[in-house]
């Protein structure tokens, strides 16, 4: 049988002001305040990322999507004692193909291969706008210790549904 406890659930538009929001509450939820502060340090700066990439897919939290597709979520919980953040979003079809090669080049670096891709990225003189840096899944990994789980579930010709999944281990080991 499966131990699964919710810590904090959001599902809908994510915009800037609701990012803020959310980070101020994720903190304050007497779960969350439980855990021991290495691991909190790692699932707040892992929400973070997960927060400002759905924000960031669903144009800037503009809600241009119909209202018979499926909502933004993201959760933080505990399942059969790991923390994981999970989060999913509508994104345009276009931006697949980028995406999940970015993030399946990421799932097959170590640790040393994922301090050595952040130095590079950082070390760029430009960046693109709509597709970012590419620190934040970095990020992820880095803070996690382990691989992206991912899905894109197809909606119709110009969008699909993305999730993905994170698992925080509850130890106190870990690399970031």
């Amino acid at each position: 049988m499966s131990d699964f406890e919710v810590i904090l659930e959001y599902s809908g538009n994510v915009t800037f002001a609701l990012i803020d929001r959310m980070l101020d509450k994720l903190i304050e939820v007497p779960a969350f305040k439980k855990i021991r502060r290495n691991i909190q340090k790692k699932l707040y700066g892992i929400f973070v990322e997960c927060i400002e990439n759905i924000y960031k897919n669903t144009g800037n939290g503009l809600d241009y999507f119909s209202k018979d597709k499926k909502p933004s979520y993201i959760r933080v919980g505990k399942q059969n004692g790991k923390f994981f953040i999970s989060s999913g979003n509508i994104i345009a079809n276009k931006r697949i193909k980028s995406l999940k090669n970015r993030i399946d080049m990421i799932n097959d670096l170590d640790h040393e291969g994922l301090k050595s891709a952040y130095a590079d990225i950082l070390g760029k003189e430009t960046l693109t706008v709509e597709e970012g840096a590419g620190l934040g899944l970095i990020t992820i990994a880095l803070r996690s210790g382990n691989k992206i789980k991912y899905n894109f579930t197809h909606l119709d010709d110009r969008h699909s549904y993305y999730e993905m999944k994170i698992d925080v281990p509850n130890a106190t080991s870990g690399f970031y």
